[in-house]
């Protein structure tokens, strides 16, 4: 078994993930011959795509449940878990704030069922 070894040149900028092709050729002299002249060698496995993984995505944030949260009454607060998935690079801040459902007899209302709050969560 032999390697073939592609320096991959990072840097700090988010961007898509990226491909390129290594393809194997039929020996020749390369102080002779320019590569794009050289021969193909046959077959379904002497080319193979390599995909570079971008490492600089900020992620997102999201709830940790994605089910309704069931807050006890007695307990006198609700903790509502916010994670950053999906990658890490460099801070990200989200907003945030309490908003009343609607006006039905099953929605909590700000100051009498729970304190209305906001503010801003930072993810370094």
């Amino acid at each position: 078994m032999k390697f073939i070894t592609v320096k991959i040149n990072d840097d700090d900028n988010w961007e898509p993930d990226e491909d390129f092709w290594v393809q194997l050729y039929e020996p020749s002299n390369p102080d002779s011959m320019p590569i794009e002249n050289a021969t193909k060698l046959e077959g379904g496995d002497t080319k193979t795509i390599v995909t570079i993984i971008d490492d600089d995505k900020p992620g997102s944030i999201a709830f940790e449940e994605s089910k309704p949260i069931k807050a006890i009454a007695s307990t006198g607060k609700a903790e509502i878990k916010i994670i950053r998935k999906n990658g890490s690079d460099g801070t990200v801040t989200v907003n945030y704030e309490t908003v009343e459902l609607d006006k039905s007899d099953h929605t909590a209302t700000p100051g009498k069922d729970y304190v209305s709050t906001n503010g801003t969560l930072t993810f370094k």
